[in-house]
């Protein structure tokens, strides 16, 4: 061991930061099948978040029985089917239930007018390919507003 080493720094998250995400529900807006398990798993197996998917605009608004309780936070991809966007996702169920839900929109093609857009809805924007370690953060930092 040499002496003058730095000490090693783990990656692991102090238990009370994962613990954060445990049991918050998420709601994840994917149109593709693959991604939307792929990030159900992560949230669910790995951060013991509650999550419900679903496809798009319509089946979120579908999905949005109880209004008085909306997820805890919204994980959508921007590009939808046809013209559907994440965005207007969360603008819907934002007016639906009232509140300011805490949302995160996922893109691959990041442009100035997708992120204007987002800004102006007080939207985070990650650029695909996510790490989850990123997305994590992200979520964590969703979480730590809201109290």
């Amino acid at each position: 061991v040499a002496r003058n080493a730095p000490p090693r720094r783990s990656s692991a998250r102090p238990p009370a930061d994962r613990d954060r995400l445990r049991g918050k529900h998420a709601l994840i807006v994917e149109d593709n099948a693959a991604m939307r398990h792929g990030y159900a798993v992560i949230l669910r197996d790995s951060w013991g978040m509650r999550t419900q998917v679903v496809e798009g605009t319509a089946a979120a608004r579908d999905a949005a029985t109880r209004p008085d309780q909306p997820p805890d936070l919204i994980l959508a991809d921007y590009h939808l089917r046809g013209s559907d966007t994440g965005l207007r996702t969360i603008t819907l169920l934002r007016k639906l239930s009232g509140t300011e839900i805490p949302a995160i929109v996922v893109t691959a093609h990041r442009t100035a007018s997708v992120v204007r857009s987002c800004a102006r809805h007080g939207v985070r924007v990650l650029e695909k390919p996510i790490r989850p370690e990123d997305l994590r953060d992200a979520l964590l930092r969703l979480v730590g507003e809201q109290t």
